[in-house]
């Protein structure tokens, strides 16, 4: 069932059954205070059609929701997947064991719940490779599944990492390109942005004043706070939240590697080897 995977991949502790009978609750509640609020200003009919519509859009977008919780914890757990291959992958050229390279991940980043999630199933009795195939499962990325796979058949034929270092520069290289599309998308937002929040305002309210001196018509207060007050903040908010929800989770940087923080989450894993960061950086 579909909304059962996106729940998993959403991270939603919650049986698709209860949550279709959540979303039902809040989307009557909604059609019952909205009819309630919006017969002071309309007749019954006209009330329950827009209460109802109301209802079926909440309803929709419940039902959507897993989803797109699912894309965007799939897009952060993606932000600094690569510099974590690249840490396994250079593990793996030490000859550290490979149920502690992926130790060595399962905290300090994005994606280390997932990794740590891993450690958990194989502490169990779960294998190796069933506890990453488990860990592709509840991901939405096709990124991750095929570095995940990859990561198999590092364990099962004991390679040194090379392939794995390979796919994650070709993410990072993924990630750079989808940054250059957001920035491309981002200019031409901004132009809307500042006509609906400076342009259009400025250019309705010129119209309401000049119409109402020469052409002699009476101004509409009640149309200018639906105006103000109603269109033009859901306008920006929507424009606002597009532009969140489209902005890549990692901002990649000129650094060839990883950050200070990073290193210093290195080092202490490293430490555990009697090895060095310096070390750890000249294998690449």
């Amino acid at each position: 069932m579909e909304l059962r995977r996106d729940l998993i991949q959403a991270n939603i502790k919650i049986s698709p059954k209860n949550y279709l009978t959540i979303s039902i609750i809040f989307s009557f509640a909604t059609l019952i205070f909205s009819f309630y609020f919006l017969l002071n200003y309309e007749n019954i009919y006209i009330s329950f059609l827009i209460s109802l519509i109301l209802s079926l859009i909440l309803f929709l977008f419940l039902k959507r929701l897993p989803k797109i919780l699912a894309m965007n914890r799939a897009e952060k757990i993606e932000s600094d997947f690569p510099i974590a291959l690249r840490i396994i992958a250079s593990q793996l050229k030490m000859k550290i064991p490979f149920e502690e390279c992926i130790k060595s991940v399962s905290s300090g980043y994005n994606c280390s719940e997932e990794f740590k999630r891993v450690i958990i199933d194989i502490e169990k009795g779960v294998s190796v490779q069933e506890a990453l195939m488990k860990m592709s499962e509840r991901v939405n990325s096709r990124a991750v599944r095929k570095a995940i796979l990859q990561l198999i058949v590092a364990y099962e034929e004991g390679t040194k990492g090379e392939e794995i270092k390979r796919i994650a520069d070709s993410l990072i290289v993924e990630q750079k390109a989808k940054l250059k599309e957001f920035t491309a998308k981002a200019n031409i937002m901004g132009l809307f942005y500042v006509g609906i929040s400076c342009v259009a305002p400025i250019l309705i309210l010129t119209y309401f004043l000049v119409s109402s001196v020469f052409l002699e018509k009476k101004i509409d207060v009640e149309q200018i706070k639906f105006l103000f007050l109603f269109i033009f903040p859901i306008a920006i908010f929507s424009m606002v939240v597009f532009l969140n929800m489209k902005t890549p989770k990692s901002i990649l940087g000129e650094e060839k590697f990883i950050s200070k923080k990073e290193m210093i989450l290195v080092d202490k894993e490293l430490s555990k080897y009697n090895l060095n960061s310096k070390i750890f950086f000249s294998i690449f």
